[in-house]
């Protein structure tokens, strides 16, 4: 069936305000105001489908809308804002499109999608939350976050984009930007970062964790709080064609295990290390990568060398890089391992320009 549902307000219900149910049932949900429920604003489960657009939602304890089990609304040009739970949750199977929307103001993610879900987010303003922006988690198809505008979470603790736990997404053409917390957390899962604006995040811009494997690449990152890029314990991955620079903080940092490969990126003008792999981390550092114009000048600061281990890059291997064609201007790259065969515990690894 299609019904219509239009112009009307919906408030104060101890439920669902409005719940739709059963494949083949396919409303129009459009122009309602629905405010103040106890539970959620809009409860679609059951395969249904249908369309819910240019409806004004807000201050529900839980959803303000849920989707679950199979259903796949197309969810278009809402405000959804002030809810005590998430703005958007969809969970066990749905496949909704959400675009257009814009979405603020939740006391917890104002997007959540867990168990399964594969949605399409494009095109929203996403802002002012007091947790993560968009939170993803648990394993299934590959979402797409594509164009949207993310940006004004305001915890440390959080992130403006998260996948964890075997989540997948193409994160393609989003500006996500001016974040108390990190811009992209990617932690025991993959997906592709891809053609971002990633800007002005107090903590790492983007971070990958806990042998993720993402693809990275494409990206302008850039004038955030603290460091560019932060790849750590026993993440990979590829990290290409980024344009990186202006950060306090080191701007690409290899850490505890990791081995991501890093091919073909601009990194510039930063306050520290432009390219930093330290504490076990390894990383394969193609010729083709740009380096040039940060600061930090001294590689014995930060911490004593450390012997070689297998698979990371010796002295030698990056000198032969040096020697190539990447291009390394006014930097210092700092692995703090010896060469094989070296005798010195104390050898660090440092390049300076190439004098003509």
């Amino acid at each position: 069936s299609r019904p219509v549902l239009e112009g009307n307000t919906v408030c104060r219900h101890p439920y669902p305000q409005i719940e739709v149910l059963d494949e083949g049932t396919e409303p129009v949900i459009r122009g309602n105001k629905i405010f103040d429920g106890e539970g959620a604003g809009i409860y679609m489960y059951l395969k249904a489908t249908g369309l819910i657009t240019d409806n004004e939602i807000f201050k529900h304890k839980l959803s303000q809308i849920e989707i679950a089990e199979g259903a796949a609304p197309t969810i278009l040009k809402n405000k959804i804002y002030s809810g005590l739970g998430y703005g958007f949750y969809i969970h066990d199977g749905g496949g909704a499109v959400f675009e257009e929307n814009e979405v603020y103001g939740h006391a917890h993610a104002q997007i959540k999608v867990e168990t399964g879900s594969s949605p399409t987010i494009r095109n929203c303003k996403i802002y002012d939350g007091l947790e993560d922006g968009i939170y993803m988690f648990g394993e299934g198809p590959a979402a797409l976050i594509e164009g949207n505008e993310i940006y004004d979470h305001r915890s440390r603790e959080f992130a403006q984009v998260v996948l964890e736990q075997g989540a997948n997404a193409t994160i393609r053409n989003n500006n996500i930007h001016h974040g108390d917390g990190r811009g992209i957390l990617i932690t025991g899962s993959c997906g592709t970062v891809e053609g971002n604006d990633v800007h002005h995040n107090r903590q790492a811009q983007i971070e990958v964790s806990l042998d993720s494997d993402p693809i990275i690449m494409h990206n302008k990152i850039h004038q955030g709080g603290s460091r560019a890029l932060w790849v750590h314990h026993n993440a990979s991955g590829l990290i290409s064609h980024n344009e990186i620079h202006h950060h306090p903080g080191d701007q690409l940092l290899v850490q505890t295990g990791a081995n991501p490969t890093m091919e073909s990126n601009s990194v510039h003008h930063g306050h520290r290390f432009g390219v930093l792999i330290n504490k076990g981390g390894r990383g394969k550092l193609m010729a083709s990568n740009k380096v040039y114009e940060n600061a930090f000048d001294d590689p014995t600061r930060l911490m004593a060398g450390r012997r070689h281990r297998a698979g990371e890059i010796s002295v030698a291997q990056q000198k032969r890089l040096f020697e190539m064609e990447a291009k390394w201007d006014n930097n210092f790259i700092y692995e703090g391992n010896t060469s094989r065969g070296s005798t010195d515990k104390s050898d660090t690894v440092y390049l300076r320009r190439r004098r003509q």
